[in-house]
């Protein structure tokens, strides 16, 4: 588990080193991003370790020839401020082959900043050449505090204070029992402990895959050295000099040049690789008998809002304008992403379209209308359904009075699963203003990805994620609000909805395109 790192031998480094940049000359996805792991979505990833002396020193290398050569040299004096006798390592920690795997220290931000963007051209170049790749560009850069903060607890609760399950720093399983966990100043004065079998087994820094990985599989995110972030002059998760109570995921010192300060990398995509899935044809005679369900004699609705893949369906066949997708930009963290592929990857295929305008839906109507009439052979009006029509769906049957699609105000089930997609927020955010009334203080970084571990959904969902009524009929309440024939509100909420928006009597404006806003259409026979 851990390496003894003062015995490495040359021939050990030289075969990391080769390892290390030959994963970047594979075509493949996981090759090109092979020292990371894919932590959020399906475009951020984060540096298993933080970034080595040997991984650092092939950046200087290959820029060694640009002005500011001298200006990306780590500073190695200042060993000289932590540590007696300091003179080894100001001399050999960089450079030195045992220390190859170790944490690049004495750095600034900007520097590492900089290692990033090497980084970024190093990773593009490949996917260049990766033809089988649905990723076009990425950016490398810091993680921000809460991107680190969230890698840090590995899929643990966000008030976990370490990477592990429970507050102590020993390990308890049999085998490893009272081994430390991480590499920090056990006590005063002494930063290895007393037993070498119970120690931390490190005196400074450690190698970069020391000790036990988290749950993301992520080594040293509290501990051995503090990690800068992008968004605050912090490095966190302590370090080899500090006290256990300091190595938490909250713990921080200020971001500046050190021995004890180093950081890793997230990378994100920025650009994604348009694809043309070319489909068998879905809309059939059995396809079009399933998406609507009875309601009563003459009025049949929609099971699902209307999906992506059967209005790309429409978009082909038509001079149509496709969705806004603008309107996803900056709407919260990571909505960009939605913004680069939401309405044509085949990833979100299942996902009710949004971001479009009712006269959008007017001319899907038209072209739905025309295409069932012609296979079924009948003639039918499919349209946006009016309000009374859709509480009429929504509700229980024989019940005009329900509060949502399953009854009365509750939320969740039996088992405590939510049965609908809104804008969860946990009651510690609660509080109260100067006259007494309740509302909610939510920080930005939280918002709304504060409930995704609640409802399971961040943002939006596939369609026919939640519950489904009496009458077949999904997401009635939540997800996406819904348009309503002539009238400028939608009904049902959506999933930026919070809880008294997405009751069945509940209305919101509708003026202009959503991300928030799709539909689901009546067809009346």
């Amino acid at each position: 588990m851990f390496y003894k790192y003062h015995t490495m031998k040359n021939a050990m480094l030289l075969m990391l080193i080769f390892l290390f940049f030959n994963c970047y000359s594979k075509g493949g996805q996981n090759d090109i991003f092979a020292n990371s792991k894919l932590i959020l979505g399906d475009f951020l990833w984060i540096a298993k370790t933080e970034v080595s002396n040997a991984e650092y020193r092939e950046f200087l290398l290959d820029v060694q020839n640009n002005d500011n050569y001298k200006e990306l040299l780590p500073d190695t004096s200042l060993w000289n401020e932590t540590v007696g006798h300091a003179e080894n390592y100001v001399q050999h920690y960089f450079r030195h082959p045992s220390y190859s795997n170790f944490p690049v220290v004495c750095i600034s931000k900007e520097q590492a900043i900089e290692y990033c963007n090497w980084l970024a051209i190093q990773l593009n170049n490949k996917l260049i050449q990766a033809k089988d790749n649905d990723i076009e560009k990425v950016r490398v850069r810091l993680p921000t505090k809460w991107e680190w903060q969230y890698a840090a607890r590995g899929g643990l609760s966000k008030w976990n204070e370490h990477p592990w399950e429970g507050s102590s720093l020993r390990k308890n399983d049999k085998k490893n029992k009272g081994r430390f966990m991480l590499n920090f100043r056990p006590k005063k004065g002494n930063y290895t402990g007393h037993l070498e079998r119970l120690s931390d087994n490190a005196d400074i820094t450690a190698p970069v895959k020391s000790y036990w990985a988290n749950g993301f599989e992520l080594f040293n995110m509290c501990g051995n050295v503090s990690e800068m972030v992008l968004d605050y002059n912090r490095a966190y998760g302590g370090n080899w000099t500090s006290s256990g109570f300091n190595t938490r995921i909250s713990s921080y010192i200020k971001s500046e040049p050190a021995s004890t300060v180093g950081f890793r990398y997230v990378i994100e995509v920025t650009k994604w690789r348009t694809k043309i899935v070319r489909k068998k044809e879905i809309i059939t005679k059995k396809f079009l008998e399933s998406l609507f369900v009875k309601i009563n004699d003459s009025l049949h609705f929609m099971k699902t809002e209307v999906k992506n893949e059967l209005y790309n369906c429409f978009l082909r066949e038509t001079a149509s304008r496709r969705p806004d997708s603008t309107l996803w930009k900056n709407r919260f963290w990571y909505s960009n992403q939605y913004m680069l592929k939401y309405h044509w990857h085949p990833n979100y295929t299942n996902y009710p379209v949004v971001n479009i305008t009712k006269k959008d839906v007017m001319a899907f109507t038209s072209w739905l209308t025309k295409i069932f009439s012609t296979i079924q052979k009948k003639d039918v009006q499919i349209r946006l359904p009016t309000e009374q029509e859709w509480m009429l769906a929504a509700r229980l049957k024989n019940n005009s009075s329900s509060f949502f699609p399953w009854g009365e105000g509750y939320v969740r089930n039996s088992n405590g699963s939510f049965l609908c997609n809104y804008r969860t927020i946990p009651e510690i955010f609660l509080k109260e203003d100067s006259t007494g009334s309740s509302m909610y203080e939510i920080p930005e970084f939280e918002n709304p990805i504060i409930g995704a571990d609640l409802d399971g959904y961040s943002c939006i969902a596939p369609v026919a994620s939640f519950w489904k009524n009496e009458y077949g009929l999904f997401d009635m309440s939540g997800n996406i609000a819904e348009m309503i024939k002539d009238q400028n509100f939608t009904k049902g909420g959506s999933w930026w909805s919070e809880l008294d928006c997405v009751t069945i009597n509940a209305r919101e404006n509708h003026v202009k395109s959503s991300p928030t806003v799709g539909f689901r259409l009546v067809m009346i026979k």
